[in-house]
């Protein structure tokens, strides 16, 4: 599942044209599901993901809950990695 996980997520990063430049993102919970955003625009979803926050720990809930900043792609799919496994 991590190993899947981390192909889709670096397949979006690239497909996205954004792997190249330095990026912050904000991850919140959406509709059920960790969406992440780009730190610049909190209105449109930079990603809907498939991972279901009601799975998560009730902690990574509430942070999910309030949004919380990943700075750059690699931290990105680290934690994308973590919570969906």
């Amino acid at each position: 599942m991590k190993k899947l996980l981390a192909v889709i997520a670096a397949s979006l990063l690239l497909s996205c044209g954004s792997y190249a430049r330095a990026q912050d993102y904000i991850l919140l919970e959406r509709e059920g599901y960790i969406s992440v955003f780009e730190e610049s625009d909190l209105l449109n979803p930079w990603k809907k993901t498939n991972i279901a926050v009601s799975l998560l720990p009730v902690s990574d809930q509430n942070r999910l809950k309030e949004g919380f900043s990943v700075e750059g792609e690699e931290a990105l799919l680290r934690i994308l990695e973590d919570l969906g496994s």
